[in-house]
């Protein structure tokens, strides 16, 4: 699902930016880890 911002805009990820997401990936992994989600 992710992988699809860089492809569309990988500088931009529309008008967030790329450190947002990789911010909101490294919580959604950490997430992941700690509660199973």
């Amino acid at each position: 699902m992710f992988a699809d911002f860089y492809e569309i805009d990988p500088e931009g990820a529309g008008s967030t930016g790329k450190e947002y997401w990789e911010s909101w990936i490294a919580m959604e992994k950490a997430n992941f880890e700690e509660f199973g989600y």
